[in-house]
């Protein structure tokens, strides 16, 4: 038996050791998995047409041999193992991957189509559950069961919701998995609302993957318009509104909808893992995480990097014959992790969405650093400056040339800065001399020093801004809003002894695995007007203690006393202290009060703010002046917003920012002092002593 802390030790030194192969460039790891997801056997009481499709494959189960070998070779490394590869997990072999979990201290990943989740089943599995996926693409019977053909729907939707429930009472996070298809798409709202009803807070709407050749009749991303498209989602993020519950939306792009009042927290470990991967995703644009530290094992011993793997493509190896330090280090191994490394992707890599880029960014850790260097204030940066070159994700042997449009006041010094994954302890900052670009396009470039480029580390993705010095308003620093990566290329050769299969020897992929797919196609003319989508609703902003209308400090401002204001700072000061990470960046609604600003945090700002960072010493006059305060300053690093509850009018004065709010940033804290909302990229749902700990998983150190 493995306990969970000796667990933890090997997780924590695994990760170690695996962003040292990353950022060395190795292609042989020292590393080993982390996750693993593993074909116990093929078995399912269903045959979904988006999986078998009514077809019944040869039955398989993992043999002895095989189980023993994962039990000895591959377990010993994971944390976390998802047992199901188009089977359902909790039928045939369940005592097989219980065992497993339980002996290594293991966590599953449970994803089921819940026709066999009853309460005994799921007692059984709360313990040595990470994340329970129920698998519900439907709240009708009759397409439930035409997408899901052998299901028994009545048993189905009883046991969902009592899984919903059990999973509130024991804190085990619970989402609904919806494959989004012609079939069930024009229903998805009232889907989500169901849900709702029964008792589950997150709904992650998947896109359709044609890994059977023969489901891309149900894709609404190729059948529907982007317009229609388009209407559904933001019917959906409606009724999620509507509903207080959250929805990640993927078809298409990728988007999260938080309105819970309560929430289930992830397990430290998945919270920390995640956070993990998105910071690495800036250093290895374009390098599928399932190659990092992921393996799929068919129920005969195959060893693949992810589930998606079909028609043969992408085999590492076969634990029947070889070891599993064999099989990870294999030609083909590395060859897929040179190809990651170098956008030489296989013919089936290429077509899939784990390989798309991630977009630009508004701000980074960097961006930060830049200005401590030049002695300039954060909340001073005007974000205005527009990029044209190099473009977003530029990937070039040569170097590039940096282009902005030329700002409307003059600047006294300019600025490339280039930080290796957009983080601090990486970053170059070079003053260059701005040259007119040829044209009448109005604009200034800029190249690096001689041997910068050559400096830079090939291959790896370098985020990058251009700042400017006003000569108009000292202390007044432009710089470029978008914060774009641009990557040194090295081409490296194939690895010697693989056999992966790619575009360029023919090879075409037999699936389209949803890779850089728009949402729909567009319109041939302009799209027909129409009634906006729903109408306003301010639910996520009513008083805990309202009973759906506005509270009376909503409408208009409650005159209290100097004492009670002086209490209500105190409150405010210790929601923050409580809720948000020490070093947070803070906005506050505070009319000028620096009180309001003293709060336990590395920086507070008023907003909103005039050029020297203090109070502007007014309010907003729109709501249009509001949002692009608040997005400036969000460029700037702010990362939550404050709105103590004599600043609530707000809410009703700025109807669009009130939406706005709503739409793009959650409320993570809510009391009768204040409400605070998260601006930035990891929202700290759960509280200063969560934050804290997710770190200590990570690395002890912080503690």
């Amino acid at each position: 038996m493995v306990s969970m802390r000796r667990r933890n030790e090997i997780e924590r030194h695994h990760r170690a050791l695996l962003e040292e192969d990353l950022l060395e460039k190795r292609f042989v790891f020292r590393s080993r998995p982390y996750e693993a997801h593993i074909q116990f056997s093929n078995v399912c009481n269903m045959s979904c047409i988006m999986c078998y499709d009514g077809w019944v494959p040869p039955l398989r189960k993992m043999s002895p041999d095989i189980l023993e070998k994962v039990s000895t070779e591959l377990a010993p490394y994971l944390s976390v193992v998802i047992p199901y590869g188009g089977s359902e997990p909790l039928i045939v072999t369940w005592d097989a991957a219980r065992d497993l979990a339980e002996k290594h201290s293991i966590e599953l990943r449970l994803t089921t189509n819940v026709q066999f989740l009853d309460e005994e089943k799921f007692l059984e599995a709360k313990d040595i559950t990470e994340t329970l996926f129920l698998s519900i693409d439907s709240h009708i019977p009759e397409v439930f069961e035409k997408i899901r053909p052998g299901s028994k729907p009545d048993k189905v939707f009883a046991n969902l919701e009592s899984s919903a429930r059990l999973s509130k009472e024991h804190g085990l996070e619970c989402l609904a998995q919806i494959v989004f298809m012609t079939e069930n798409a024009a229903q998805l709202p009232q889907t989500i609302a169901y849900l709702a009803d029964v008792g589950i807070e997150t709904v992650n709407v998947l896109q359709l993957l044609d890994v059977n050749g023969r489901s891309g009749y149900l894709d609404p991303l190729l059948h529907f318009s982007s317009d229609y498209v388009e209407w559904i989602k933001h019917k959906c993020i409606e009724t999620t509104r509507e509903k207080s519950t959250r929805l990640i939306w993927q078809p298409g792009a990728h988007e999260r909808h938080d309105f819970r009042k309560a929430k289930v927290p992830p397990k430290i470990r998945k919270d920390s893992n995640h956070r993990w991967e998105q910071r690495m995703k800036r250093y290895l644009p374009g390098y599928c995480m399932n190659v990092f530290n992921r393996v799929q094992v068919d129920a005969d011993g195959t060893i693949t990097p992810c589930a998606y793997a079909t028609d043969d493509d992408l085999i590492l190896g076969q634990l029947s014959d070889d070891s599993l330090d064999e099989i990870w280090n294999s030609p083909n191994a590395q060859d897929l992790r040179r190809g990651m490394l170098t956008w030489d992707y296989p013919s089936l890599c290429k077509t899939c969405m784990f390989t798309n880029l991630p977009p630009p960014e508004i701000y980074l850790p960097f961006a930060g650093a830049v200005l401590e260097r030049l002695g300039r204030k954060r909340q001073t940066v005007d974000c205005t400056l527009e990029t044209q070159s190099p473009v977003h994700m530029a990937r070039q042997e040569d170097p590039p040339v940096f282009r902005v449009s030329e700002p409307e006041e003059a600047v006294e010094r300019w600025f490339v800065a280039l930080a290796l994954g957009g983080e601090p302890d990486a970053l170059e900052v070079h003053e260059v001399v701005p040259a007119r670009a040829a044209g009448d396009g109005g604009a200034f470039e800029f190249s690096l020093p001689a041997g910068a480029w050559e400096g830079l580390r090939s291959n790896l993705g370098y985020w990058w801004a251009v700042y400017g010095c006003s000569a108009e308003r000292p202390g007044r620093t432009l710089r470029t809003f978008q914060l774009s990566c641009v990557i040194r290329h090295e081409a490296v050769a194939r690895v010697a002894g693989s056999d992966l299969r790619y575009p360029d020897q023919g090879h075409l992929a037999v699936v389209d695995l949803g890779g850089g797919k728009e949402a729909g196609w567009g319109e041939r003319r302009p799209a027909q007007s129409r009634p906006r989508l729903g109408e306003r609703h301010h639910a996520a902003f009513v008083s805990p203690s309202g009973d759906g209308g506005p509270s009376a400090h909503e409408s208009a401002p409650v005159p209290m006393s100097k004492a009670q204001y002086v209490r209500l700072v105190g409150r405010v000061q210790a929601a923050v202290e409580r809720a948000l990470p020490a070093d947070s960046i803070v906005l506050v609604i505070s009319k000028g009060d620096d009180a309001l600003v003293a709060l336990d945090c590395r920086e507070a700002w008023h907003f909103p703010s005039g050029e020297d960072g203090m109070w502007a010493g007014f309010h907003p006059a729109d709501d249009e002046w509001a949002i692009e305060q608040l997005e400036a300053l969000r460029a700037c690093g702010a990362e939550y917003l404050v709105m103590p509850s004599t600043s609530m009018w707000w809410l009703e004065r700025y109807p669009d920012f009130a939406d706005h709010m709503a739409f793009h940033y959650p409320v993570v804290h809510e009391d009768r002092a204040c409400r605070i909302f998260a601006l930035g990229r990891f929202p700290a749902f759960y509280g200063r002593k969560r934050d804290v700990a997710v770190d200590v998983h990570r690395n002890p150190a912080a503690r």
